[in-house]
């Protein structure tokens, strides 16, 4: 009997657990807006560094490439 009352109560307590696993989508931090300056002739870098946020400034140096030289 005991057995079946421990099983129970660490079933109740796996379900419950489970609610507070997930963090919601809308907590997500916001990602800084990309910009395209002047000159870039296939675009800019989409790198952005951890720590301010910023997105890197370089220019890609060939069609379809995502990243600059510095950060491939």
């Amino acid at each position: 009997m005991k057995k079946i009352k421990t099983t129970i109560t660490l079933a109740l307590l796996l379900f419950a657990a489970s609610f507070y696993s997930f963090t919601p989508l809308n907590d997500a931090p916001e990602k800084a807006p990309i910009e395209m300056p002047d000159g870039c002739h296939y675009g800019q870098c989409q790198a952005i560094a951890k720590s301010t946020g910023v997105q890197c400034k370089h220019c890609v140096s060939e069609r379809g490439d995502l990243y600059c030289w510095q950060h491939k």
